[in-house]
C-alpha cells in the first residue's frame, strides 16, 4: 500500500524541477556516438532516440572553445528532448568568467551554463546551472 500511495501522489514542484535538472545533465552527458541522423526536419528519426544526446562535447575542443556554438548545441538538445519545458521559453547562456579550470584537474576548461525556462506546469519556472568540462565532454551540476 505504501508503494501505491507514493506512486499515485502528485509530484511537488521542487521534485519536478529537480527531476528536470537531473535529466538535463544526463542528456548533456549522453553524447551521440558516430554522429547525428541527418534527415529532413520533418523526418521522425531526427527527433527520436536515434539522435538522443548532445554532440560529443570534447569535439568543441579545449584550446579554442566556440562558446556560442556550444550554447546553441545545448539549447537545441534541451528543446528537442526535454518535453517538460516550454520550448519557446528556453534560454541558455554561458560564461567563462567565473572559473575556467578546476584546480584539482589542471588544464581543463569549465564554462558555466545557465538554463532558464518555464515548465508545462502553469506558473512554474525552472532554472539550473552546470559546468561542462570541454576537455573530456562531461557536465556537472553547479551548486
Amino acid at each position: 500500500m505504501q508503494l501505491f500511495a507514493k506512486l499515485s501522489a502528485p509530484a511537488d514542484q521542487g521534485s519536478l524541477t529537480s527531476d528536470i535538472a537531473r535529466d538535463i545533465l544526463s542528456l548533456i552527458n549522453a553524447s551521440i556516438r558516430g554522429g547525428r541522423w541527418a534527415g529532413s526536419s520533418g523526418d521522425p528519426a531526427v527527433h527520436s532516440v536515434v539522435n538522443f544526446g548532445a554532440p560529443p562535447l570534447a569535439a568543441f575542443g579545449a584550446g579554442n572553445i566556440d562558446l556560442r556554438a556550444l550554447v546553441d548545441a545545448v539549447h537545441q538538445v534541451i528543446e528537442r528532448f526535454e518535453p517538460r519545458l516550454l520550448k519557446s521559453s528556453v534560454s541558455v547562456t554561458a560564461s567563462t568568467s567565473n572559473r575556467t579550470s578546476d584546480a584539482s584537474r589542471p588544464g581543463m576548461q569549465w564554462p558555466l551554463f545557465q538554463v532558464d525556462a518555464m515548465t508545462v506546469v502553469p506558473g512554474l519556472g525552472f532554472q539550473m546551472r552546470f559546468r561542462i568540462d570541454v576537455t573530456h565532454g562531461h557536465a556537472v551540476a553547479e551548486t
